[in-house]
């Protein structure tokens, strides 16, 4: 499933899901199709008279997170900053306070002058043969 291109900035689409969901932000219905490098294409909205009237009042409906892991639906700047500023805004909406702290308790530690130190073994510093022929 993927974009084709682009006809007067609509998304022509090659499957009919993918134009049907593009088309539900306007709230729009059916496609009509298109052909593209000779691939048949489909294209949400019934008719370009349709689409352009649609295009010219903006985003009506969003798509959700489902339709919009099908395919690519912001493909115009109008779109792309509208989704964008829609997870803007939903990100700043769910931001809630840090959760009030509870006293922890106090593991006790010993002091720096108890604690036992680590020192490695020593290797020997010897060399090894490379079993020779």
């Amino acid at each position: 499933m993927s974009l084709l291109t682009l006809i007067d900035q609509v998304p022509l689409y090659d499957t009919i899901r993918e134009a049907k969901i593009w088309a539900k932000q306007y709230n729009l219905q059916g496609y009509h199709t298109h052909y593209f490098n000779g691939i048949k294409g489909y294209m949400g909205g019934d008719n370009h008279q349709e689409i352009t009237t649609a295009l010219q009042n903006g985003i009506q409906t969003s798509l959700d997170a489902i339709d919009q892991t099908i395919g690519v639906f912001a493909v115009t700047d109008e779109e792309i900053n509208y989704y964008q500023q829609s997870a803007a805004s939903s990100q700043s909406q769910n931001l809630t306070p840090p959760p009030t702290s509870t006293p922890q308790p106090q593991v006790p530690t010993a002091p720096p002058s108890q604690v036992p130190s680590y020192t490695p073994p020593s290797t020997g510093g010897g060399s090894s043969s490379g079993g020779g022929y």
